[in-house]
């Protein structure tokens, strides 16, 4: 899969951070928040794992966020857990090698 083909897909853009304490976090923002982080990262991954393999990698971007817990964070934190969790499911159901980012 190549970059043209992962950017021509409708919404595709790298992942975003929005932060604000979750009292007063709008609902819009964490709306987008989580169709940029979640669904662009579930739909290549879906599309990459419906190619059949012949070399190459899926790399999924978290951060260390989800660990450290910055009290503004907790959008961001949530869409990168997800990430990090459809990673592992993905690399576990293709026996894919696991490489992680964002770990620290």
């Amino acid at each position: 899969m190549t970059t043209t083909e992962i950017e021509s897909f409708p919404g595709f853009r790298e992942g975003i951070m929005v932060q604000a304490p979750i009292a007063s976090f709008d609902l819009a923002e964490l709306d987008r928040v989580h169709r940029t982080n979640i669904r662009g990262t579930f739909v290549v991954s879906q599309l990459a794992a419906s190619r059949p393999r012949g070399g190459g990698a899926l790399i999924n971007f978290s951060t260390s966020v989800t660990r450290t817990r910055p009290p503004t964070y907790r959008a961001y934190a949530a869409s990168k857990a997800t990430v990090e969790g459809m990673t592992l499911i993905l690399a576990r159901r293709h026996g894919a090698p696991l490489l992680e980012n964002g770990r620290g």
